[in-house]
Protein backbone atom coordinates (compact mmCIF):
# COMPACT_ATOMS: atom_id res chain seq x y z
CA UNK A 1 0.00 0.00 0.00
CA UNK A 2 1.64 3.26 -1.02
CA UNK A 3 1.03 6.61 0.97
CA UNK A 4 -0.83 9.23 -1.25
CA UNK A 5 0.86 12.06 0.42
CA UNK A 6 4.41 10.60 -0.16
CA UNK A 7 6.57 12.09 -2.23
CA UNK A 8 8.91 9.39 -2.39
CA UNK A 9 6.06 6.81 -3.20
CA UNK A 10 4.20 8.39 -5.86
CA UNK A 11 6.71 9.53 -7.80
CA UNK A 12 5.84 11.55 -10.22
CA UNK A 13 4.89 15.25 -9.78
CA UNK A 14 4.85 15.65 -6.36
CA UNK A 15 8.36 14.09 -6.31
CA UNK A 16 8.92 16.35 -8.90
CA UNK A 17 8.41 19.24 -6.40
CA UNK A 18 11.70 18.53 -4.08
CA UNK A 19 13.72 16.20 -5.56
CA UNK A 20 14.77 14.58 -8.81
CA UNK A 21 14.43 10.65 -9.50
CA UNK A 22 18.02 9.73 -11.06
CA UNK A 23 17.37 5.92 -10.92
CA UNK A 24 15.33 3.09 -10.19
CA UNK A 25 16.65 0.05 -8.14
CA UNK A 26 15.56 -3.31 -7.24
CA UNK A 27 14.67 -2.21 -3.64
CA UNK A 28 15.13 1.36 -3.72
CA UNK A 29 15.22 4.33 -5.54
CA UNK A 30 18.38 7.00 -5.75
CA UNK A 31 16.70 10.63 -5.50
CA UNK A 32 18.88 13.88 -5.68
CA UNK A 33 17.12 16.21 -3.73
CA UNK A 34 16.71 19.54 -5.00
CA UNK A 35 17.32 23.01 -3.18
CA UNK A 36 15.91 26.78 -3.89
CA UNK A 37 18.94 28.89 -4.60
CA UNK A 38 17.22 30.94 -1.80
CA UNK A 39 18.00 28.19 0.72
CA UNK A 40 21.61 27.63 -0.73
CA UNK A 41 22.18 31.64 -0.39
CA UNK A 42 21.51 30.98 3.86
Amino acid sequence: MKDQNCGYCMGGALLGEFGIPICELSVSSLILLAMSQQTVDK
